[in-house]
């Protein structure tokens, strides 16, 4: 899963945060490890995290 077709898709880090729970200094996190956790990324592909609104 790529951090900036996240991004893309939901418009901002800002948004990512809010659909995973996380804080935007998380989502930075990630940017800069250049990975998104695994439990998220198992957290997404479950479909746990909040589609992203308007899009």
């Amino acid at each position: 899963m790529d951090i900036q077709k996240l991004i893309k898709r939901y418009g901002s880090q800002q948004a990512v945060a809010k659909a995973f729970g996380v804080t935007k200094g998380a989502v930075s996190h990630w940017i800069k490890a250049g990975a998104i956790p695994a439990a998220r990324v198992w957290q997404a592909k479950a479909g746990l995290i909040k589609p992203p609104q308007g899009r």
